[in-house]
């Protein structure tokens, strides 16, 4: 008989091919954040928050969690977010809202020349996001555009949700980023 012994914190591999479609000369990064579910008490107390929102003529609703915590608090204020023209990567964008790409929360890596890129990361799932690094920030953002002092937003494409198993070698579908 045999025995396969599976650590359930054993991190799996992303990886997969991220190609710059752009006449801009810059890296790709594609970055992972881990998907955490909100705990119930939260869900339940923004969706009551919703719902008064929504009624004028009632006071603000501030729910206390069963651990003391203001509700209202746990979730932070939407990041500024500076206006732009529309493009295909504007509603990509957006997606990473209310709280906007937090680096401590994305695991990123670089493509190769080729695209390839590979990215561990712990088990569960996981969001997907590849951008061209312009600006050589690891983060999605603005930069100057060579030929002038005018801002630009650096092409953005946002994925789905990855499932990622416990010690899985996890193939994603090819990232195509194109000029907006």
């Amino acid at each position: 008989m045999l025995w396969n012994v599976i650590d359930p914190n054993e991190p799996g591999r992303v990886r997969g091919v991220a190609l710059n479609l752009t006449p801009l000369d810059a890296p790709v990064a594609v970055a992972l954040q881990a998907v955490i579910p909100e705990p119930d008490s939260v869900r339940r107390a923004t969706q009551r928050q919703a719902a008064t929102a929504a009624d004028t003529s009632a006071p603000a609703l501030v729910v206390i969690d069963s651990v003391g915590v203001r509700a209202d608090t746990l979730r932070p204020l939407p990041l500024p977010v500076p206006e732009r023209a529309e493009s295909a990567w504007e509603a990509a964008y957006a997606a990473l809202e209310p709280r906007g790409f937090r680096p401590s929360e994305w695991k990123v890596s670089y493509a190769s020349p080729r695209g390839d890129y590979s990215i561990r990361v712990p088990p569960g799932q996981h969001r997907i996001a590849a951008f061209i690094d312009v600006s050589g920030d690891s983060v999605p953002g603005l930069y100057v555009r060579p030929d002038s002092t005018s801002l630009e937003w650096e092409p953005f494409w946002l994925g789905g949700i990855l499932t990622v198993p416990p010690g899985e070698d996890v193939r994603a579908r090819a990232i195509e980023i194109e000029s907006p």
